[in-house]
């Protein structure tokens, strides 16, 4: 458990006998209610169980909790259910105080939950799951909104009017629709119910100014019709104190921009769902859920570092510490410090080198950043299923489409970097940070006024942070575009003889755009003014960038088909075989950037008069031609004019510009 824990809010029980369960925290206390509403009135009363009557009237109160489950495609008791499964009802979560996926992994065995870096996420059951993070991971568990594969961002999901969550361990390939290797979550909502007026209000506070409401009610609309409607809203302050606030200067300067606290919520949440008797036979329901949050939740709270004496790596790797790493081992400090930017070789260590030093920190749930972290996630979802039942068969069709946007940024570092020193060709001794090109992902590879494509991207454009550049200042952002289809269709039996099937055959499509950035005014620095005392003329981009095509994106196509035989050969004993095909295909078109070109008019001593990048690889085999030790253009200099559609502009003026460079050095 991490020191200085956020607080465990307590609730008065929905149902049973009056308990009420209440924990205070600095000074704070929680309290919830819940309010139930008969049709359109407004009264609030507590629900009395028939648990609750039973002890009244003398009855033993103690029972099994029967769980229905469709882990098998079809509605059963789970005790009944030869799968390892753990299924929790709404009830159990809320008494169990899980909000969200992650604290499934504290009421379920065999599961764990880790929110990675980039701000994705992992479900792993029995140690199989997502250990690695690139574009060409895929997850071993998959996750289920009432059956339907979906791809959901789950560190910003929490649990509102959840029927249950069905945690089913092992291959679950032939019986859903999306493989899974690991197993399989499947969170289930509540449907509609037909002919009843209902409702309830779960309204809870407590410290951190901790804000959570949660609402749903069901209307009919005659008497095979009704809709529910289900909320969601959380608001509070972060857990995690930064210590930067408040800090000054020698000037008596504060820090802008910044709060007191990192890694508060501000999250709301939607869902409207139909159902509908369409005859006796056939049953439909449509779900539209929406989610929106912007905050400042942190990615990360914290880095563990025991800085190393010496440059040669930033922290010590078997020590634990919360220290900034060693200064002239970071790129910063590197670039930087062979500029005469910042002293070379220092460590970090010295107070003097900053303007607001970072104070001592005692535990993760202290931050010192002049930053404060942006998270905005924007998702919506549509679903529906539909149902057909023969007299032996059931035929299903379920479906969904998610689109959603998410774009994160925090500070790379977590620290108030070191001022810079005065330079000969910076006296002011300020450097502008870059910003992406705009709020679409992957917009920095699109036509703009600081695209990438265009030599002028990030502060070279006018694309910078609103910072103040005396300092070092690094931070990142993921930004991601996803939309995502899937569509599958089952039959299954219900024959009364010791054999029946379930097949299936499903489909889905997946395309994601966007990317990761790295922004640091050390590396502008770079690409304005190259490092002079290391011979390196401006390299450009001055930002680390892995991104794939804003325009063919990630594309992920699948077509599956399966099912499972059971033969019953004892009332006690079940024979059951499956079978899976599956066929997926993954086209990726991605890159990384940072320092690619150089500056060719800097490198020939500003002949040509203004910039003009050139790959460096490129640059490279140019000057050896020119040398005559080069034989001529490699493939991959072949391949990358190609793509750009620069061969002929190559072919027309690589001769004149070889026999520069050739005129040049002979000159020299």
């Amino acid at each position: 458990m991490l020191p200085d824990s956020p607080p465990s809010f307590g609730m008065l029980k929905r149902h049973g006998p009056s308990r009420r369960r209440m924990r205070h925290r600095r000074g704070g206390c929680a309290a919830r209610w819940r309010a139930l509403a008969a049709g359109v009135v407004t009264a609030l009363a507590l629900a009395s169980t028939s648990l609750a009557q039973a002890e009244e009237d003398g009855e033993p109160a103690a029972r099994v909790t029967e769980v229905v489950v469709s882990a098998q495609r079809v509605e059963e008791r789970a005790q009944e259910v030869p799968i390892a499964i753990t299924a929790l009802t709404g009830d159990m979560l809320a008494d169990s105080l899980a909000i969200g996926p992650s604290d499934l992994q504290l009421a379920a065995g065999n599961i764990s939950f880790t929110a990675t870096n980039f701000g994705d996420s992992s479900f792993s059951i029995r140690g199989i799951g997502k250990l690695v993070v690139g574009t060409g991971s895929e997850s071993g568990v998959s996750f289920h909104l009432n059956e339907i594969p979906l791809t959901a961002n789950l560190n910003t999901l929490e649990f509102f009017d959840v029927r249950q969550v069905e945690i089913m361990r092992g291959p679950q390939g032939t019986l859903f629709g999306r493989n899974a290797t690991g197993g399989a979550i499947n969170l289930v909502t509540n449907q509609p119910e037909l002919g009843a007026w209902g409702g309830y209000l779960d309204l809870e506070y407590g410290s951190y100014s901790h804000r959570r409401t949660t609402a749903a009610f069901n209307m009919p609309l005659g008497d095979r019709v009704a809709v529910r409607l289900a909320g969601f809203q959380l608001r509070r302050d972060g857990y995690v104190e930064n210590l930067a606030y408040g800090q000054t200067d020698a000037d008596g300067n504060t820090l802008p921009g910044i709060d007191e606290d990192i890694d508060g919520r501000d999250i709301v949440a939607g869902r409207v769902t139909l159902a509908w008797d369409v005859t006796d036979r056939a049953h439909l329901w449509a779900l539209y859920a929406v989610l929106r949050e912007d905050d400042d939740r942190a990615r990360i709270s914290n880095q563990v570092c025991k800085r190393n004496p010496l440059p040669t790596s930033g922290c010590l790797p078997d020590e634990f510490g919360l220290e900034t790493p060693h200064l002239s081992a970071t790129v910063m400090g590197i670039f930087a410090g062979a500029a005469g930017a910042l002293p070379l070789g220092a460590d970090g260590s010295d107070s003097a080198l900053y303007d607001f030093p970072r104070p001592p920190i005692t535990n993760l749930r202290q931050m010192h950043t002049d930053l404060e972290p942006r998270f905005e996630d924007d998702e919506d979802v549509f679903a529906f299923g539909l149902r057909y039942e023969f007299d032996t068969l059931t035929a299903t069709l379920i479906g969904s489409r998610r689109e959603a946007t998410e774009r994160y940024s925090q500070d790379y570092n977590m620290d108030v970097g070191a001022r810079f020193l005065p330079t000969a060709f910076n006296p002011g001794g300020a450097w502008p940070v870059s910003a992406p090109a705009g709020e679409t992902p992957g917009a920095d590879w699109l036509a703009g006024p600081c695209s990438i494509q265009h030599g002028a991207t990030g502060a070279l454009g006018g694309c910078a942070l609103a910072v103040d550049g005396s300092r070092v200042f690094t931070y990142d952002e993921p930004a991601t575009f996803e939309d995502y289809w899937t569509l599958e269709a089952k039959v299954n039996s219900a024959f009364n003889g010791p054999f029946n099937f379930l097949v299936g055959a499903s489909a889905h499509e997946n395309k994601e755009t966007g990317g990761f950035q790295v922004f640091a005014n050390g590396l502008d620095l770079v690409a304005r003014y190259g490092v002079p005392p290391l011979g390196l003329p401006p390299l450009y981009p001055g930002y680390f960038y892995t991104a794939n095509d804003p325009a063919a994106g990630e594309l992920q196509e699948s077509t599956a088909v399966f099912g499972e035989i059971y033969f019953d050969m004892t009332d006690r004993v079940r024979f059951t075989v499956g079978l899976r095909h599956n066929q997926e295909e993954k086209t990726i078109s991605d890159t990384s950037v940072l320092f690619n070109a150089a500056d060719v008019n800097a490198a020939l001593g500003g002949l040509l008069g203004e910039r003009l990048w050139l790959r460096q690889s490129l640059f490279g085999e140019m000057v050896g031609m020119a040398r005559g030790a080069g034989g001529g253009l490699s493939e991959a200099s072949q391949r990358l004019l190609q793509f750009w559609n620069a061969a002929d502009t190559y072919r027309t003026h690589a001769p004149s510009a070889i026999a520069l460079i050739a005129a040049i050095g002979a000159a020299q």
